[in-house]
């Protein structure tokens, strides 16, 4: 995202950052099956998921349940962000730095200088020291697009339902495999690690 000619202020910003920027991964579900059943279990079924691994009740926080489901629809996939108390993450998370926000892909240079500029102050003025978040990202055994495939009395109607950006009748309840998982204080961490549109 950042590019390695900032302005000054830009630079600035960005060191306040990577000061103040904590993460921490939740290893341990990191690979664990989850089995959902329909869209609206979703937030139980991962606050379930977390409470163990980050000691605390975890509030739902996003996607709002259009979005949950056309990410399902689209790419199998569950990309969801809980609210926790910001005394979990700094028990749990490491401080941040330059070091993790470029594993992260938040310091990957582009050959757009002025777009990266521009995205970076945007991000860093979204950030807020306090906040703290627990993220979770699932990857479906099977997208529907796959699923669809499989079965050719399933193809029109799941193609026309994934048009919609809704799921198709009987692709859940199913298992995901949980691909990420981390407390931060910065929201939008994943932004670039795990980019889909």
């Amino acid at each position: 995202m950042a590019s390695r000619s900032l302005s000054p202020s830009s630079f600035r910003a960005l060191r306040t950052l990577a000061r103040a920027f904590r993460y921490g991964t939740l290893s341990e579900l990191v690979g664990q099956r989850v089995r959902i059943a329909d869209v609206e279990s979703i937030p139980n079924v991962l606050g379930t998921l977390l409470r163990p691994a980050i000691g605390e009740e975890p509030a739902w926080k996003s996607p709002d349940h259009g979005t949950l489901e056309a990410a399902l629809a689209k790419y199998g996939l569950v990309d969801a962000t809980f609210k926790v108390s910001a005394h979990c993450v700094a028990r749990l998370a490491r401080q941040g730095g330059f070091i993790p926000l470029r594993e992260l892909g938040m310091l990957t240079p582009s050959e757009d200088a002025q777009l990266d500029e521009s995205l970076l102050l945007d991000a860093v003025n979204g950030f807020q020291a306090g906040d703290g978040f627990a993220k979770i990202f699932l990857c479906a055994d099977e997208p529907p697009w796959r699923w669809a495939e499989l079965e050719p009395s399933r193809g029109a109607v799941a193609a026309r339902a994934m048009l919609d950006w809704k799921l198709p009748s009987g692709y859940l309840p199913r298992d995901f495999v949980v691909d990420d998982a981390c407390v931060t204080n910065w929201k939008v961490v994943w932004c670039e690690k795990h980019f889909y549109l």
